[in-house]
Formats: C-alpha cells, sequence, structure tokens
C-alpha cells in the first residue's frame, strides 16, 4: 500500500500528463503482477461497490477520536471529502501493516462478508487504520467509500502500460476494452484479452477533436476555418447525432451491445440485440443509439431507457430505438480498422444494402461542393435534431482514442441566455468551503411594471478559480436568506449561460428544461435590468424547431 499511496499522491498533485505517466511506468516496473492489476482497474474502472457508506465510516472514527458524530461530519463539509477528513483526524499508527495493494483489496472484498455484522466491521476498520500512516489512510479510505477519481486519463494508463511491456498501444487499449473482474483475472490473462478469448470484447473507440474555430466566428471566418482543413472532396461529413455511441457486435451467432463508456447495455435495449441477431455474417459496427418513431426524438426520450436493465413492454413501445451505424470495425472475423474511412464506407454499405433492417441504419453522408454551403447547412442542425457536423478524412484508419487530424466534431454554438444569480450552494471536493453551485434566474417578462425573477438554470462550470473565489466574497457578504446549505443571494452577478439545447417541462417552474447548461462569461457590463426574460427562451425554442 505504501508504493501505491506514493503514486496517488504524485498523480493527485500535478497537472501535467508527462509527470503522471512517469509516475505510472515508475510504479509499473518495481510492482508485481497483482497490483498491476488492481492499479489498472482503479484507475480506469472503479466500478467496484464500496463495503460501507462514508457515514458509517464517519461514526467509526468517532469512537477512536472522541469527538460527536455531528463534528466530524461539519469537519467534512469544510474539508470536502470524508477520506481526507479522517485521515487528518486519526491518531498516529501504532503498528505497521505491509499488506500490498492486491492484498488490501481482497481484504475489502471480505469485508463485505459481514456487513449484517456492523459490530465486526468496525473493529476491523479500525485494526486496520492502527498499521497506516495518514498518507496511505488517505487512499484505504478512498478504496472504501468509493471515491477514487484522481481525473487520469486512461490514455495515460494504457500509455504507461504500453512502455512497461514494450507493446504497442492499441493492443493494450483492446485488452483493457469492455468488462472485466479484477478478481478474476491474472495480469497475464488481462494482456492477452482480445486475442480471440472472449467473443463480446469491443474495440477502443476513436473519438473526433473539436474543430479549431471560434464560437463567435462570422460565416467568412468559419469558411477560413474550414479551408484550412483542404479540399473538402477529401472528408467523409455526416450529422453528429445526439444520442448514446455504442458498439453492435455480432459473433459466432452470439450479440453484444456496449457504450462508449465500457459497459455492456444488452439488456438495456434488446431490440438491438435482436437486430444483430438477425445478421447474416459477423461484425462489428461503430454508431449512435438514439430514439427513434417517425424521426430522431430529443435525446430526452432516450433519457427514459438508459439505466433500465429490463425496459418494459410499455417503454419499448413509447421509446423505440435505433442504431445509426457510422463505421464498421470487423466484417467475418476481419479486423478492418487499418483499412481506411473511404473502404470501411463501402464495407459498411454493402452491409446494410444486403440486410435491409428497420432497426440499424446507416448515417447519411452530406454531399456538399464548398465549404461554404456546409457553413449555410450548419445553421440548421437543430432541425434535423443534430448538434452540428463530424468531418472525417476519407483516408483515415480508425484509431484508439482521441487523435488530432483526421476526425472532426463541429458542434452548433450553444444557446445563450444572460441571467442572474439568485441562490449559491457550496461545492463538493476541493471547492467544499466554496460557494460554486449557482442557480439563475431571467425576468418573467418584458413588462417592468409587474415582471419577476424566475428561476430557469442550474450551472457550476464555465468560471475561472479566482472568478469563483471573487463569487463566494460577493455570496456571503450579499446573503439575503439560508435555507440549509443553499443561499439566497441580492440579484446583481449577472453571467451569460450556455446550454445545448432547451424543451418545454411540467416540472420546471419557469416551464423550460435546458441541457448541458454552463457559464459562459461573466457580464460585469450588464446591469441586472438588461437580462433576459422567458420571452428570449420562447424564442430559442422557436428558433430550434425552425419556427424562429
Amino acid at each position: 500500500m505504501k508504493d501505491f499511496s506514493t503514486l496517488v499522491r504524485m498523480v493527485d498533485q500535478t497537472t501535467k500528463t508527462s509527470r503522471r505517466l512517469e509516475a505510472l511506468v515508475e510504479f509499473f516496473s518495481a510492482c508485481s503482477d497483482s497490483d498491476k492489476v488492481w492499479c489498472i482497474a482503479l484507475f480506469t474502472k472503479n466500478t467496484r461497490k464500496r463495503p460501507m457508506s462514508s457515514q458509517r465510516l464517519r461514526e467509526i472514527a468517532s469512537d477512536i477520536v472522541s469527538l460527536p458524530s455531528w463534528l466530524i461530519d461539519e469537519s467534512k463539509s469544510i474539508v470536502g471529502d470524508t477520506a481526507e477528513t479522517l485521515a487528518l483526524l486519526l491518531p498516529e499508527p501504532t503498528e505497521r501493516s505491509d499488506k500490498t495493494l492486491s492484498e488490501w483489496m481482497v481484504w475489502l472484498e471480505n469485508l463485505k462478508t459481514f456487513k449484517e455484522e456492523p459490530a465486526r466491521q468496525g473493529l476491523a476498520i479500525q485494526e486496520a487504520w492502527r498499521g497506516l500512516n495518514s498518507e496511505e489512510r488517505f487512499v484505504f479510505n478512498k478504496l472504501i467509500t468509493g471515491g477514487f477519481r484522481l481525473g487520469i486519463a486512461t490514455r495515460t494508463v494504457i500509455k504507461a502500460l504500453a512502455k512497461d511491456q514494450e507493446c504497442e498501444e492499441g493492443q493494450i487499449a483492446l485488452a483493457l476494452s469492455g468488462q472485466w473482474d479484477p478478481m478474476q483475472l491474472t495480469f497475464k490473462e488481462l494482456m492477452v484479452r482480445g486475442q480471440g478469448s472472449d467473443l463480446s470484447i469491443p474495440y477502443p473507440f476513436y473519438l473526433a477533436y473539436p474543430l479549431p474555430m471560434d464560437p463567435t466566428a462570422n460565416d467568412d471566418e468559419q469558411h477560413q476555418a474550414l479551408k484550412e482543413l483542404g479540399a473538402i472532396t477529401h472528408y467523409q461529413i455526416e450529422w453528429k447525432w445526439d444520442g448514446i455511441r455504442g458498439q453492435l457486435i455480432r459473433r459466432k451467432g452470439k450479440v453484444f451491445l456496449w457504450s462508449r463508456g465500457s459497459e455492456l447495455i444488452s439488456d438495456s435495449f434488446p431490440e438491438l440485440v435482436s437486430a444483430g441477431e438477425s445478421f447474416h455474417e459477423d461484425i462489428v459496427l461503430d454508431g449512435e443509439i438514439i430514439a427513434y418513431k417517425d424521426s430522431i426524438e430529443p435525446f430526452e426520450q432516450l433519457q427514459r431507457r438508459l439505466g433500465r436493465k429490463q425496459p418494459s413492454k410499455n417503454m419499448l413501445h413509447k421509446v423505440p430505438v435505433r442504431f445509426i451505424a457510422y463505421d464498421i470495425l470487423e466484417r467475418n472475423g476481419k479486423d478492418l480498422r487499418k483499412e481506411s474511412l473511404k473502404v470501411r464506407r463501402n464495407h459498411l454499405e454493402q452491409f446494410i444494402h444486403q440486410h435491409q433492417l428497420d432497426r440499424v441504419m446507416i448515417s447519411d453522408t452530406i454531399k456538399m461542393d464548398t465549404w461554404s454551403h456546409l457553413v449555410d447547412l450548419h445553421k440548421q442542425s437543430r432541425q434535423y435534431h443534430a448538434e452540428g457536423f463530424m468531418i472525417k478524412s476519407i483516408e483515415s484508419q480508425y484509431r484508439e482514442g482521441r487523435k488530432r487530424g483526421d476526425w472532426w466534431k463541429w458542434k452548433v454554438n450553444p444557446m445563450t441566455v444572460d441571467a442572474v444569480l439568485l441562490y449559491a450552494n457550496r461545492g463538493s471536493g476541493r471547492r467544499a468551503n466554496l460557494y460554486s453551485d449557482y442557480t439563475f434566474a431571467v425576468w418573467s417578462s418584458d413588462d417592468k411594471e409587474s415582471r419577476t425573477l424566475l428561476p430557469f438554470a442550474k450551472a457550476y462550470s464555465g468560471l475561472t478559480d479566482k472568478e469563483i473565489t471573487e463569487v463566494d466574497k460577493f455570496v456571503k457578504k450579499n446573503t439575503k436568506e439560508r435555507f440549509g446549505p443553499v443561499r439566497s443571494v441580492v440579484p446583481q452577478l449577472v453571467m451569460e449561460i450556455g446550454f445545448e439545447d432547451i424543451r418545454k417541462s411540467t416540472r420546471h417552474k419557469s416551464g423550460f428544461a435546458v441541457r448541458f447548461p454552463r457559464i459562459m462569461r461573466w457580464r460585469k457590463d450588464k446591469p441586472l435590468d438588461e437580462i433576459d426574460s422567458m420571452d428570449r427562451l420562447k424564442y430559442l425554442l422557436d428558433d430550434k424547431q425552425g419556427g424562429g
């Protein structure tokens, strides 16, 4: 545990990818194979169920430090993290544990077996704490509470493993794809996954880079940015659909459906599995799962299906789905990823033509003679229920992760509204002592005599650390009322709020729900009197639907 705790500290204290990579390579080169498996799982999956709640862990610590639970809870609200709070409060260790990371993970699995014996669990935790120093306790507590998130990219772990094993990154990426259990696999078994031993394993997804373009660019500037990509004829252009990225796999008669997050979601979409079972050949398709009736439905409809392991017949009828395929990665056992997109597209068109499926359709390409024509069409994206365009080089191979140069995504600019901060809540983690979660409001109408402020969206991202500190000071000095952890404030701070979509909603007081709201900028130049009203929200909705 000592070496792993040192690794966690080094990774947590730097934002430099190169330094994190060095730390991982150093750890992998020195640790046991069993520790490697658990380190990989913790950094890339973190899907194990925690043996007990954070509250229960604080109660156990309360008995040791002779502090009431409410005081420990209050301390946690300031520190922002149970694991760190208890690591700071617990007394110095009286013993020394030499358990490795893998041994501690097995120990934690065994802890679950006497979940119905809280006294026994408590004694086991206390004994463990006695043999760990503060740094090790912090990691140990993190593993218990299920909050083991350090923001390290899976790509960095893959690079480190490739260096350690002296092999290609693609081989490592494929080995780590899909679901696997560190309790069941040895490191050697993990490294040979994807070599025919498991029919279900998906390929690592290839991701597009945002098109390098200023969101405020006018038509001429957008045209110029696109021209820098080269001739439009060198690219395949498709709509960017607002759904769930997935791979539909049929191998040796068995069908699997995977999400981009390496979740097996076959049970959630049985109609797509049935479609795969009707295929006349083995295939791996990359595409988008979307809600579809007579046409593509808004993402909110698809959300009704997410997380349902076994959707009812009524739900299957109300929210039918389709799989829009835009790439083919494998056909009859042959890996096509090294082929050009142009070749893969031919394979995909042949496959779709030969099968004529209702539930699986091809993502149509957009034929344009000039980039300027594409700029004009881009403005109509929302009317097609799309987020913009995917622009892919026809000579591109299907690679792993996010690579710059071949695949680009050009999303529509966010809808924006100028609104005022009305409520503030404390954040979490390192922002637990700052008011960093906000509720924004607009005027109920343009009539200055009768209008009131109406909350319409919550947002917490978009401000710099310096700006958040400035807002925090304002909140504390200008609080009107307190509602538990929430404060209402004097309506004075005006922000430009951006969001991807808007729809009517009976669940929200404003009558509207917005998707992915975030702060675009602090409008210090704009007074409260000049913020937007509900009329602006109605206009955005009408414009999206083509009536504006």
